[in-house]
């Protein structure tokens, strides 16, 4: 109707009524296959967000996965199913920039070929951990970084070829803690990861992400995080987080607070879920 035909308490429902509408908004979602725009609401839920991301890449159940999003202290954190997306204490963007979130792994599964069979989450969770090996936030000795290297050389290209050559840079494919450790120059550490991809000719890009996968698993950080945290009375401290099985989880993290200044007084176990945190018995971990 036009609102010149409205009078006046017409006019008010109408601004009531569109003042209750819920605004849209545009989000982005890193994925495999790139950044998505997605379009939501403000009462969208984090799980409806991460159901559309689901849809649209054909992935399925994957309880393993969420959305990852910096917050506004600029520390990684995951959206919460039954939180409006846009109620995340999200950081600060301009006015037409759009929130970005990214589709990666929670919680870290301890057998990934029986837990993880989807294909496609294997190699989202293969992404995330080669990242973390390259950047040496996951340790991995240097013999296991080169096998590794190899191996994401043969998920991505499939088997090594003379021509067209793929160009290997070692500082894109190794930590820089183990090229700083030998005393070898770029192309003699390209010679050993050239090696390593040919052995594994004829394994196809699917199994040899799944190899990558089982050995990395047995990595001593794989699933951890570190990060700093206070509220000790005595001052600072680290909390080094491991995923362990604890009652009515998935798979969770405990983690173990140590003042710096006194670290054999103070040392407390911390359950550490999504983005929450909670104090639990330490019986719950069988390494303490």
């Amino acid at each position: 109707a036009d609102l010149s035909e409205l009078d006046c308490s017409g006019r008010v429902q109408l601004q009531r009524t569109l003042l209750t509408m819920p605004k849209a908004a545009e989000v982005v979602v890193e994925t495999l296959d790139g950044p998505q725009t997605y379009e939501i609401t403000s009462k969208t839920m984090g799980a409806e967000l991460f159901q559309m991301v689901c849809e649209r890449n054909n992935l399925g159940d994957l309880p393993f996965f969420n959305l990852q999003y910096v917050d506004a202290k600029d520390y990684d954190a995951f959206v919460k199913p039954d939180k409006k997306v846009l109620s995340h204490d999200l950081k600060k963007i301009a006015k037409d920039a759009k929130h970005h979130f990214v589709f990666s792994a929670q919680y870290f599964p301890e057998m990934v070929a029986e837990e993880l069979p989807h294909p496609v989450a294997q190699r989202y969770l293969w992404k995330q951990i080669r990242s973390g090996i390259v950047a040496d936030t996951c340790y991995s000795p240097p013999e296991l970084c080169v096998l590794f290297a190899a191996q994401s050389l043969q998920a991505t290209h499939g088997d090594y070829a003379e021509e067209p050559q793929v160009m290997i840079l070692s500082a894109d494919e190794l930590p820089q803690r183990v090229l700083g450790q030998h005393d070898l120059n770029p192309q003699q550490w390209a010679d050993r990861i050239r090696n390593a991809w040919i052995s594994l000719k004829g394994t196809p890009k699917q199994t040899v992400i799944v190899d990558y996968l089982s050995i990395a698993q047995d990595l001593e950080q794989y699933g951890v995080t570190y990060f700093e945290v206070s509220g000790l009375e005595t001052g600072e401290g680290l909390r080094t987080t491991r995923p362990v099985h604890v009652p009515g989880c998935v798979r969770a993290i405990v983690a173990v607070l140590t003042c710096q200044h006194t670290p054999y007084l103070s040392s407390q176990h911390l359950l550490v879920v999504g983005n929450d945190v909670h104090a639990v018995p330490s019986a719950w971990c069988a390494h303490c």
